[in-house]
This record gives structure tokens, C-alpha cells and sequence, in this order.
């Protein structure tokens, strides 16, 4: 994972005790073991190539004129300088197009041919074209491994600093330096002869090792690969449950086509939304007719208190005329009663008209 704190100050605050820690850790974790021995042989290779090819070349040669033998020895050597400009592009696409897995392979092939090639030199000791192909192979072989090296530190970890390419060069470093010493010990044909038959068994496994290397995208392969074998198992055992459905329909008398099983749980499906919704329409159907009759009892209410209102009404009407007739039969009776009393108020002799 990588911090959020900036670079420069992860840079400040690193310590070289720290920092050795960290190389150590990486060193022995269980992915990069198996890339230390490529590691180292990358080293090997150029001790071999920059101590031993020209020596051989030049007692090849023979004679007395140093120079002679140093320019031809020079002139083979830039087929080495077109191998390692060829070798790089090579497997480079390799495993662009067929992944790291397979430029491990290619490598291995290179370097078979290219030991072949070298173990014939030292054999005739001629300087002749066996001398050209073999420096060219040990260019495009050290171009290819290295570009295979550096492909796999830069992309198999996620390390945010430079740790996996440092291990590489001090590796690189430490078995050019130790091989160095020994090749200084190699003299005459004999020699060149063992101390190559040596160098290729160690390059042998060194450069097979990596193949086991735990690869990320062998590993999204293999999911994939995995992936692909549930899919086509499950999808055989629907077609074989498919079968056994339609013989038994058959056997049964019932015509069905050809459905899968998903396809029969589908129809279940429809029909229970089906009779969901013919539920739902009943219930709809329900509440429609218990507001209808709320609606027509609350219409019957008005009616009654509106029919209420006019009894009620007619009968004060009644009460108001019966009151009336009433006080105009009094006014009547008072004005009839009148003449009377006046004439029995009036003197003897005199006479009221």
C-alpha cells in the first residue's frame, strides 16, 4: 500500500538501517526466492562474457601480433552489441504476447543454444564462425534475460520504492565480482571447457527457477480458466436436469418444448405475480365499495337533517298562527264586552246613545 506521505519526506525520514531492513524483508519473501539465482546469474553472464569471450578468442586466433589477435577479437564482439540490441526487443514482445511464463521458456532455448554454441568453439578452439554466433547469442541472451528480470521486479510488487531493483543490483554486483575471481584461475582449452560446463549447469537452473515464480496475470489466468469450467459445468447440469424434465413429460403425456430450468421457475414467478394481482384488484374492488356505502350513508344523514329542519320549522310556523288567532279572538271579546260597561256606568236619568 502506498503512503500518503509525500516522497521527500519518506526519503528524509528513511534511515539506512531502515532502509536495509526493509531490502532484507523483501529478500526473504517467499515470491522473490525464486528470482535470486536469475538474479545472481545475471552478474555470472557478464563476468563470463567480459572476462572469458575475448581470451578465448585471442588464443584461438594465435601468432605472435597482439594486435591482430585484439581486432578480430573486437570484430566478433559487436555481434554481441547486435545481440543485445535484438535480444531485449525479442522478448520483449514475447511477453507482451504470450506472458512471462513463456520468454522464461524462450530464454531457457536462447541460452541452450547459445552454451551449444560456445561448448563448439572451445571444442575446435578455431577462430571461425562458431566465434561470431557465439558472441551474438551472448549478447541476445543477456539482453533477454535482463529484460525479462526487470519486467517481473517492475510489475510483479508493489512496492512504491526502488527496493526490488536495488536487491537485483547488488546481487548483480556481488556474483560478477566472485565469479571474476575464479575465472582469473581458468587458463588453457581444458579449463574453458569445465568452468563453461559449470557455468551452464548453474545458468540452466538459475533461469528455470523463475518459471515458478507466482505470476499475477497466471494467477488472473487460472481464474479465469476456473471461472470458465463452473460456467460450462452448471450450464451442462441445466441441460442434463433439462433432459430429465422432458423425458419424464414425455413419459407422462404432456407436450413441453424445450425449457431450461430457469425458464420453468420464471413461469412459477409470472403466475405468483399473476395471482398477486388479481389479489390486488379484489382488494381495490373492496375499499371501492366500502367508500360507496359510507359515501350513501353519509348521504342519508343530510337528508334526514334537512327533512328535520323543515318539520321543525312548519311547526313554529303552526304555533305562530295558532298564538295569533288567539290574541284576535281576546281583541274581540274586549271590543264586544265595551258597550256594555258604558251603559251601565251611565245616571239614571239620562240616556247614552
Amino acid at each position: 500500500m502506498i503512503s500518503a506521505v509525500p516522497h521527500d519526506l519518506q526519503v528524509a525520514n528513511t534511515t539506512l538501517w531502515g532502509s536495509m531492513k526493509s531490502m532484507w524483508r523483501l529478500t526473504c519473501d517467499r515470491r522473490f526466492v525464486w528470482l535470486i539465482p536469475q538474479l545472481a546469474w545475471t552478474g555470472i553472464s557478464i563476468a563470463y562474457y567480459s572476462g572469458n569471450l575475448v581470451e578465448m578468442m585471442t588464443g584461438a586466433i594465435g601468432g605472435d601480433d597482439t594486435k591482430y589477435q585484439f581486432k578480430w577479437s573486437m570484430l566478433a564482439m559487436v555481434g554481441f552489441g547486435f545481440g543485445e540490441i535484438l535480444g531485449g526487443f525479442f522478448i520483449g514482445y514475447i511477453v507482451d504476447r504470450f506472458g512471462s511464463k513463456a520468454a522464461i521458456l524462450v530464454n531457457l532455448l536462447i541460452i541452450l543454444t547459445m552454451f551449444g554454441f560456445t561448448l563448439g568453439f572451445i571444442v575446435q578452439f578455431e577462430f571461425n564462425y562458431l566465434a561470431w554466433v557465439m558472441c551474438f547469442l551472448w549478447g541476445f541472451q543477456d539482453s533477454g534475460v535482463n529484460t525479462q528480470i526487470q519486467e517481473t521486479l517492475g510489475f510483479e510488487f508493489d512496492n512504491a520504492s526502488s527496493e526490488p531493483f536495488s536487491i537485483y543490483n547488488i546481487l548483480q554486483c556481488l556474483s560478477c565480482f566472485i565469479f571474476q575471481l575464479i575465472e582469473a584461475q581458468v587458463n588453457g582449452n581444458p579449463g574453458y571447457l569445465y568452468y563453461t560446463i559449470a557455468v551452464a549447469v548453474i545458468c540452466i537452473i538459475a533461469n528455470t527457477l523463475p518459471y515458478f515464480f507466482p505470476f499475477r496475470e497466471h494467477l488472473a489466468n487460472q481464474n479465469d480458466i476456473i471461472g470458465s469450467i463452473i460456467g460450462s459445468h452448471r450450464h451442462d447440469t441445466h441441460h442434463n436436469l433439462a433432459r430429465k424434465s422432458e423425458k419424464s413429460n414425455r413419459h407422462s403425456g404432456r407436450r413441453e418444448s424445450n425449457h431450461y430450468l430457469p425458464n420453468e421457475h420464471l413461469e412459477e414467478a409470472n403466475e405468483k405475480l399473476l395471482m398477486r394481482e388479481e389479489s390486488l384488484k379484489l382488494e381495490k374492488e373492496q375499499v371501492a365499495v366500502a367508500l360507496t356505502a359510507s359515501d350513501n350513508n353519509l348521504g342519508l344523514n343530510r337528508t334526514d337533517m334537512v327533512n328535520s329542519g323543515v318539520v321543525n320549522t312548519n311547526s313554529m310556523k303552526h304555533e305562530d298562527s295558532q298564538s295569533n288567532q288567539s290574541r284576535r279572538q281576546s281583541q274581540v271579546m274586549d271590543i264586544s264586552h265595551a258597550p256594555q260597561q258604558a251603559q251601565e256606568t251611565t245616571p239614571e236619568g239620562g240616556v247614552q246613545q
